[in-house]
């Protein structure tokens, strides 16, 4: 039997106080009753990934055997091949945007001169641009880079310069056309490896990797190993945050992380404040991993709420 994303579409009703919201999710726990791989058993993080190859299966990028291979992925299992890793949101640090802001206009002038609309080049999908105070300072001061950021703010509707110090707008789920999904980020930002605190997926690639995909094109990861790190009890109240970042990455620094995804669970992990969590998921990217994930839970439906974000109780429903 072929295997269709639209068979595994799920309708939900969610009701937060008074309003009642209805939408669709891809359902992994109906992947699995159809008898296809152990999905409940496996790390959130693939299931994460696993529902945005399912979400994205009859398009062009993601094929059956791309599902299957995560699906019935082991742990120690042979990798001898590569996933498409679909963004829905690229973030790009500001001091390296130059190039690809210079595609973009190039493409347009291109297309005003074979009597196309200009406004046709667009991203695909949304794009952040951002930089610390100190970059933003520093190229502020370069009149002819601000005039191309001031002009590429308003010329893209999907691009975004978002203030300095902000990593990017954080949502762990989206919706888009009635369908809710986690939210998964692409881009060339260091800090972007902070994100993965948040319960979502954030992998730092390549420039070109990036522009790609602004433009609809996937990220091509190995199937990834994930190590599991298994926090109990909770920190000591005179201990911080930096000394639990040198003690994991003391433990981290024994075996290979690199290019590996790290999931940090158990009691421990769920102890850990959100700024706990993402000092320690930016460890484990200084130490090769591709990320340093913590599922999402109440402490994240919690933040997500306070940010305007009432889809708490749907954390979860998705995986």
């Amino acid at each position: 039997m072929r295997l269709h994303s639209r068979d595994l579409l799920r309708a939900f009703a969610l009701t937060d106080g008074a309003e009642t919201r209805h939408g669709h999710l891809y359902s992994l726990p109906a992947l699995e009753a159809n008898g296809i791989g152990r999905v409940s058993r496996l790390p959130v993080c693939l299931r994460m990934i696993l529902e945005s190859l399912l979400r994205h299966l009859d398009g062009p990028h993601v094929s059956e055997r791309h599902v299957l291979q995560l699906a019935y992925w082991q742990p120690r299992g042979w990798r001898s091949e590569s996933i498409p890793l679909i963004a829905s949101r690229v973030v790009l640090q500001e001091t390296s945007v130059l190039p690809l802001l210079c595609d973009l206009a190039t493409l347009r002038d291109a297309a005003a001169r074979n009597g196309r609309s200009p406004e046709r080049i667009e991203p695909l999908i949304p794009v952040d641009v951002t930089a610390t105070l100190q970059e933003r300072r520093a190229t502020r001061t370069d009149p002819e880079f601000r005039h191309l950021m001031e002009w590429a703010a308003q010329a893209f509707e999907q691009l975004r310069v978002l203030p300095a110090g902000v990593c990017t707008g954080q949502q762990t789920l989206l919706e888009r056309q009635g369908v809710h999904f986690p939210e998964t980020l692409i881009g060339t930002e260091p800090r972007l490896a902070l994100v993965n605190a948040f319960g979502m997926i954030g992998c730092i690639v390549s420039d070109l990797e990036a522009e790609a995909a602004m433009f609809g094109q996937p990220a091509r990861i190995p199937v990834p190993d994930v190590i599991g790190v298994h926090l109990h009890g909770r920190m000591d109240v005179a201990a911080s945050a930096d000394d639990l970042r040198r003690s994991l990455g003391a433990r981290l620094g024994r075996v290979s992380v690199q290019g590996q995804l790290v999931e940090f669970f158990g009691d421990g992990a769920e102890s850990l404040s959100l700024p706990e969590r993402a000092t320690v998921a930016g460890m484990a990217a200084v130490h090769g991993a591709r990320a340093g994930f913590f599922a999402p839970d109440e402490a994240t439906a919690t933040w997500h709420a306070l940010q305007g974000d009432c889809m708490k109780n749907l954390v979860g429903s998705v995986l």
